[in-house]
């Protein structure tokens, strides 16, 4: 067959219906019919171009990717150039090959993942062709071909049989050192094709130790700060130069876990985990001074794996630098900056506490802009949350006075407040103090006007959630005085109290926690009563037919009294109409109280209710003092207010009875009445006479006036003995 009909009748066979076969499946392509999807629909797409296409599709590419639109060639020497050319989306290598000259030579080339190669042992002052063509794992485009011309020189491939030379010039800088690899590098060896890599001591799983191309190599899985050996010989074939050898030792591993804590505004810590070989530390610090620079202040050589730095200045820069060493080798110097803390808050003062809210202040911090203010739970150190119009909020602020109003807290509840200092480098240590919020303050504190004595009052209020007594005290103290201290019930009568006193009443919530949480006190202001006047009375000889004198016993504290006399008779009655008061029921009580009225159940003696005998236009007695102190209630004089205790009512009528009425003191301190009801002596009988023509033996005529109202009159007859004067005889006389 001639040396092109079987490509003629691949050509034939194509035109009349293609099948390609790869992978799982089949396409067909009938003549006539346009390219499929391996083409790029181009009107310039020539039958060549599909064919190619079609055989790179066989070799295994799904669908045609760009090639790469742009390259260049750089560092073009006498054996050596750099590739370079433009990312293809969607490739993920290169298939770089040499298309002419051939060369057995050549190193670099291959399938690469970046847009670059660099070519080893062309021949000198040679014009080359490459091909670049993308890959991904089923898809490839068209070859990219690239054209240079190498340097002048005398290398060629084809001169380059023989023994080859010395390794040169093995290169290892501290820099490519770690602690568990190196890289090596050395100069090109005549004649050297690739080179053969050894090392000492040696283990299987060192990497990098492979024969390879490259004038360098990155041995790695050492062992840290250990001492190595490696020995690079170039090879030609079967045929090896010299070997060279270079030594090295590993560093050790950095330490791990390097922390640095500014613990407060004197004091830093560092500490680190101990890697593995190291045997000793040297840690120093530097400060920073304010133009930039640093210096050393202090150094440690230690064993142990935490330092200490005291002594410091607060709010200042400074570095910490580590580094381990052992013998031989030493780790990687570590470094790190920090500030060291402000000063820690001091004297935080809490004041104005009360069941919600606590008010916080502290001392300025000198370099501090601005304060974190955090409250806590005391048992788990959360901190405090709270709800405000349907918001969570946490009670975390950042303010730049010196105090703060924290609010809604929960009442009987022990809080932790931190307040930290800041600035813009650094903060300080939290200043901590303790927080009780009380329990709810009392509201409805009161006095039960139906129980308000001189020696007692009856007081009350609301209960409250939490409680477990009440501290009630009396102010003025009192001595004797009972029903103060520690109350169990929402109630309590104060009995032995002063008469006629102004007394505050204070009720302060309480429990048994461990820390204080006594309620904001709760007062009340009530003056007792003056004590009635007693021994109201008008002895027989102080009554007369028209006047009477009336006396009682003075009332302490007492600097006026209140005295009123009604007419019986009504006959001098002067009470005009009077003002009715609303009828107060002895159960009323103010809507304000009556949701805790569930907790007063005390039956203590309520204040005597009285009414008058001889006046119903009062609706009792309370009624006809509040009156009386405008209207006298008679025409009798003498009475109204007055400042002894004793009084002489004149104008009165005889033969009538009368209700009197007494009360001590006026206002709040006015007493309870004292009443008591007299009678006026009828008037005595006028011109009481015996007739002297009617006396006899045995009896006399007596007369005297009627007396207006008198029903009987009672006669009292007293025997006076006669008086016989008798001579006085002289003795051893006679008449």
């Amino acid at each position: 067959m001639a040396p092109n009909s079987g490509a003629i009748a691949v050509l034939a066979y194509l035109l009349t219906g293609l099948v390609v076969w790869r992978h799982d499946h089949v396409i067909q392509r009938v003549a006539g019919e346009p390219l499929d999807e391996y083409d790029v629909y181009d009107t310039d797409v020539t039958w060549d171009d599909a064919l190619g296409r079609y055989r790179r599709a066989a070799e295994g590419c799904d669908e045609v990717l760009l090639p790469p639109s742009e390259h260049s060639v750089e560092s073009i020497l006498a054996t050596s150039a750099i590739v370079k050319w433009s990312d293809v989306m969607e490739a993920d290598r290169y298939l770089v090959e040499v298309k002419s000259p051939k060369s057995d030579c050549i190193r670099g080339e291959g399938n690469l993942t970046s847009g670059l190669v660099t070519l080893r042992d062309l021949d000198s002052n040679t014009a080359y062709v490459i091909e670049v063509t993308a890959h991904n794992v089923n898809s490839c485009s068209t070859p990219k071909e690239i054209t240079f011309t190498t340097g002048v020189g005398t290398w060629k491939c084809a001169g380059s049989s023989g023994v080859p030379g010395k390794v040169r010039n093995i290169v290892i800088p501290p820099a490519n050192i770690t602690p568990s690899g190196a890289l090596v590098s050395w100069e090109p060896t005549p004649k050297g094709l690739t080179y053969a890599i050894s090392i000492d001591p040696t283990h299987v799983l060192y990497t990098g130790l492979e024969e390879t191309g490259e004038e360098w190599t990155l041995i790695g899985e050492l062992e840290p700060g250990s001492r190595y050996t490696v020995t690079v010989k170039a090879k030609n074939g079967k045929m090896e130069g010299e070997a060279a050898s270079k030594s090295f030792v590993t560093r050790l591993e950095q330490p791990g876990d390097f922390l640095v804590s500014n613990v407060s505004d004197s004091f830093l810590k560092v500490s680190w985990n101990q890697p593995e070989r190291s045997m000793y530390f040297i840690v120093t610090l530097n400060e920073f001074s304010a133009s930039g620079d640093s210096f050393q202040v202090g150094e440690r050589n230690v064993t142990s794996t935490v330092v200490h730095f005291v002594g410091l200045e607060a709010a200042k820069k400074y570095q910490i630098k580590l580094q381990a060493f052992n013998f031989i080798s030493t780790s990687v110097l570590l470094e790190k900056t920090l500030y060291s803390k402000l000063p820690k808050t001091t004297d935080i003062r809490i004041s104005n506490v009360t069941d919600h809210s606590v008010f916080s202040q502290w001392d300025p911090v000198p370099g501090a802009l601005s304060y974190l203010v955090i409250l806590r739970n005391y048992q788990d150190s959360q901190i405090v949350k709270y709800v405000e119009n349907g918001k969570k909020y946490r009670m975390q602020y950042e303010v730049t006075g010196t105090s703060h109003l924290l609010d809604h807290l929960k009442d009987a509840k022990k809080y932790q407040l931190e307040i930290i200092a800041k600035n813009n480098e650094t903060v300080s240590l939290p200043g901590v103090e303790i927080v009780y919020t009380r329990l709810k303050q009392i509201i409805y504190l009161n006095v039960d006007p139906e129980f308000v004595q001189d020696q007692s009052i009856v007081v009350r209020w609301e209960r409250k959630s939490g409680v477990e007594w009440y501290d009630v005290s009396v102010d003025p103290p009192t001595p004797g005085v009972t029903g103060i201290g520690s109350i169990d019930e929402e109630y309590t009568k104060i009995d032995n109290l002063t008469p006629g006193t102004f007394y505050t009443i204070t009720v302060i919530a309480k429990n048994h926690k461990v820390f204080d949480t006594a309620s904001l006190p709760a007062t009340v202001r009530q003056f007792t009563r003056l004590s009635k006047p007693l021994n109201l009375t008008a002895s027989y000889e102080d009554v007369q037919h028209n006047a009477m004198e009336v006396k009682w016993l003075p009332v302490p504290h007492a600097n006026s009294y209140l005295l009123l006399v009604y007419d019986c008779s009504g006959a001098d009655r002067t009470v005009g109409p009077v003002k009715e008061r609303t009828k107060v029921s002895s159960t009323y009580m103010p809507d304000i109280y009556k949701p805790y009225a569930k907790y007063w159940q005390y039956d203590y003696k309520k204040v005597e209710s009285l009414k008058l005998q001889c006046e119903t236009a009062y609706q009792d007695v309370q009624h006809a003092v509040e009156e009386g102190e405008n209207q006298p209630p008679s025409k009798i004089l003498g009475q109204g207010r007055i400042t002894t205790p004793h009084a002489t009512l004149s104008n009165m009528r005889p033969g009538t009875r009368y209700e009197i009425l007494v009360v001590s003191g006026a206002n709040q301190t006015q007493s309870n009445p004292s009443v008591i009801l007299k009678y006026t002596k009828l008037a005595k009988p006028g011109d009481f006479n015996i007739d002297p023509k009617r006396i006899e033996s045995s009896s006399v005529y007596l007369g005297w006036e009627a007396v207006g109202g008198a029903q009987y009159y009672r006669i009292d007859i007293y025997q006076t003995p006669v008086l016989q004067e008798m001579s006085k005889l002289k003795k051893g006389k006679k008449d």
